[in-house]
């Protein structure tokens, strides 16, 4: 039933709500720090150590083999030159110069870049080295010098006091096979940090160049436990190494048993409400009950008292005396008594949500000839005069016992609250969908614009002098709109100058 599936989703509601809050508590309560551990970082440091001392020898090595291509300049055998110099990674030529004033003639001997420029003009940077005084010092015999390019570097040296060997190089080259050399040497000995605990990497300009260690990433925004420069003529190497980290929990309590109270709380009085919903829903749906189980009971006394006033009216043979008259009173209270059982019966029906529709093939215009025949006593005897204009004569495939109840209610709703007007007109007609259109108007008060949604409303009857008096639920017209909607229809308050009409749609269950 409704209510059981509204009680659940209350109290899944609440206990989702307490969940929410007691995790939302947990969450803000645990707090994460990180700690090193104390680890013995010598390892690390011999590691270091053995780093700068490879790259001093590669520095060395690297002079080494350009001071080998100078001494062979001296045989003049330019194309064993140019040979010599492909297998040295970085080095863009090699040039002989000699001093300002002497009759040597500036040449590019060898390299990958050989252009007619690169003579004195290519070492404007470095003019001190073609003085003469240069020449004839007696300082040093070879050296570095920052090239006229940017990333360039010069070595030069001096053969006697007559000519100057410079070859010109490449410094993001040779840093890029130093990179390359790093890793894959084994003159690094790796083995002294392969066992520590943390990570360790070698870094260049924030990128790993090696990486070793049992952790294979540093845990960021942790401290290095060692950063260890190394560095030659080209570029600066970083050995970082960090300590292995541990997270210890901690937990802030008052946030805690704040929010675990709270969350409880929640759930408590969930349970509280829920509890309080569900007995009163119980109680309600007994109340129902008992008014549906009542309703059954009155249809047998209801139908009895029908049938014997119908005997008793025919064995009145042509008497239009007082007895006539008191019978046709039974038979209209009777009546009347019945409609109000039948509209107790589909209220409780449609709060179970058990509408049950039976279709069959009908003529409207002669169900609501009957239903009009069921009220003609009564608007006699209020002098309300009745109209019909009847357009829908054939055959209609719809609920009879729906339809009739639905008409019932709105010509019940005249005779209660219409009947100064002293007229009621009934039409109907098939509409140009086959919808079977009914309308019911009146002549009386009317209904104020602000309350057309209102009367539809169950239990709720309009305040007013008119209604001053008058007995009846408040169901009629709620009944009537949510069979209509039932159907596959609509029951609808239509704009009018005087009185109230209400106007019927209902579809052809056939199509």
């Amino acid at each position: 039933m409704r209510s059981s599936g509204q009680y659940r989703w209350i109290l899944f509601a609440g206990m989702l709500l307490s969940a929410i809050v007691i995790c939302s508590s947990a969450f803000l309560s645990r707090q994460v720090k990180t700690e090193t551990e104390t680890v013995d970082i010598a390892p690390v440091e011999d590691f270091a150590e053995a780093v700068q001392l490879e790259l001093n020898r590669l520095e060395n090595r690297y002079e080494l083999r350009l001071r080998e291509v100078f001494r062979s300049i001296r045989g003049v055998e330019e194309f064993r030159i140019r040979e010599a110099t492909k297998e040295i990674h970085g080095l863009i030529n090699v040039s002989v110069l000699y001093p300002e004033g002497s009759i040597g003639d500036d040449r590019v001997v060898a390299g990958s870049e050989i252009k007619p420029e690169m003579t004195l003009r290519a070492y404007e940077k470095s003019k001190h080295l073609l003085e003469g005084d240069f020449f004839h010092s007696d300082g040093p015999v070879s050296g570095w010098e920052e090239g006229k390019e940017e990333g360039q570097y010069y070595f030069w040296e001096k053969v006697g006091k007559t000519r100057l060997h410079v070859a010109t190089v490449s410094r993001d080259d040779l840093i890029e096979q130093i990179d390359t050399w790093l890793p894959t040497t084994k003159r690094l000995p790796t083995e002294l940090v392969a066992g520590y605990a943390g990570n360790l990497r070698i870094v260049r300009k924030g990128k790993a160049i090696l990486q070793t260690g049992l952790v294979s990433e540093p845990v960021k925004d942790v401290a290095f436990s060692a950063v260890i420069p190394a560095r030659n003529r080209f570029a600066t190497w970083t050995v970082f190494a960090q300590n292995p980290v541990k997270e210890r929990v901690q937990w802030r309590l008052p946030i805690l048993l704040g929010g675990a109270i709270l969350g409880l709380g929640v759930a408590l009085a969930t349970w509280q409400v829920s509890s309080a919903y569900r007995r009163a829903t119980h109680l309600a749906e007994q109340r129902v009950s008992f008014v549906n189980q009542a309703s059954h009971e009155l249809r047998t006394p209801i139908t009895n008292i029908l049938i014997h006033s119908d005997l008793a009216a025919d064995s009145l043979e042509d008497d239009t005396g007082r007895a006539g008259e008191k019978i046709d009173l039974i038979r209209e209270e009777a009546g009347r008594l019945g409609r109000l059982v039948d509209n107790v019966l589909t209220f409780s029906r449609h709060e179970r949500g058990r509408f049950n529709f039976s279709y069959s093939s009908i003529v409207p215009d002669e169900v609501l000839q009957q239903c009009m025949d069921t009220f003609r006593p009564s608007f006699r005897r209020t002098e309300i005069a009745m109209h019909f204009d009847g357009g829908a004569s054939e055959p209609f495939r719809t609920d009879s016992d729906a339809l009739s109840q639905i008409v019932t209610n709105l010509l019940s709703n005249v005779e209660k609250y219409a009947a100064i007007g002293k007229e009621m007109k009934l039409r109907s007609r098939i509409d140009e969908s086959g919808n079977l259109k009914i309308r019911v108007s009146d002549q009386g008060p009317g209904i104020p614009p602000g309350s057309a949604s209102k009367v539809f409303r169950s239990f709720r009857r309009l305040s007013s002098e008119v209604s001053e008096g008058v007995s009846g639920t408040g169901l009629g017209l709620s009944i009537a709109r949510e069979l209509a909607r039932g159907m596959g229809g609509d029951l609808q308050l239509l704009a009018s100058e005087t009185g109230a009409t209400f106007e019927l749609t209902l579809p052809d269950s056939s199509v």
